[in-house]
């Protein structure tokens, strides 16, 4: 087992996420793709929002040429970095790229920019998003 990002890898449990698939129907996904400094910043802003990432239930993954960091809590299996790329960052952003997945497993966005209030809107306005803040009493 390594440690990298705050992320533990592993490559021989069951447990372990190899793909987004597990995450689906109880989590929204934002991925981060960038060079390593803007990653590590990245990283920085989700953590620092940590309280209305855990109300919209997100899982999020920050990659870079460095690694991956992430807030899922279990073990993260050593392809999981390579599975997201194929399949979300194919062809590599120039620079930066990011991409928000519904509950659902759709695609829901794609930019260049984490912009976390422009993401936290549009979640907001999902029909799946309403429902849960109507059974939490929120507006």
């Amino acid at each position: 087992m390594m440690i990298v990002s705050g992320t533990e890898y592993t490559s021989a449990s069951d447990d372990a996420l190899e793909s987004l698939d597990p995450l689906r129907w109880n989590h929204r996904v934002v991925l981060v793709h960038a060079p390593p400094d803007l990653a590590e910043h990245a990283a920085r802003n989700l953590t620092a929002l940590d309280e209305q990432i855990e109300d919209r239930d997100i899982a999020w993954f920050v990659l870079s040429d460095d690694g991956l960091s992430t807030n899922y809590p279990g073990p993260v299996g050593e392809g999981l970095k390579e599975w997201i790329l194929e399949r979300h960052f194919t062809p590599r952003p120039r620079l930066t790229g990011t991409v928000l997945i519904g509950k659902d497993g759709g695609v829901k966005s794609r930019g260049e920019d984490l912009d976390l209030e422009s993401t936290f809107e549009l979640i907001d306005s999902m029909p799946m998003r309403q429902a849960e803040m109507r059974r939490n009493n929120r507006p």
